[in-house]
């Protein structure tokens, strides 16, 4: 894992945070050993994640891999969308 990394991460999905975008996200490092990749599940205070999912390409596009993190509604629980769609 790379903590400065995972710091600018948690940086930016803070600042979505502080402004009700999302109101959670969970960062946890997949891969074979020595080749980790975050991956980053968020849940959005809407039930409307395009704008959210748009936003978060932006934010984590260097950082985290399109197909790498998953928006859920925090309303429902129910999955509503990939940053890869």
């Amino acid at each position: 894992m790379d903590t400065g990394v995972h710091e600018l991460i948690c940086e930016r999905l803070e600042s979505l945070k502080l402004r009700g975008a999302i109101s959670d996200y969970f960062v946890a490092w997949r891969g074979p050993s020595g080749r980790l990749d975050p991956n980053v599940t968020i849940w959005s205070t809407s039930d409307d994640g395009e704008q959210l999912e748009s936003e978060l390409r932006w934010l984590l596009g260097e950082l985290v891999l399109p197909s790498e993190f998953t928006v859920i509604a925090e309303s429902n629980g129910t999955e509503i969308g990939r940053a890869n769609r």
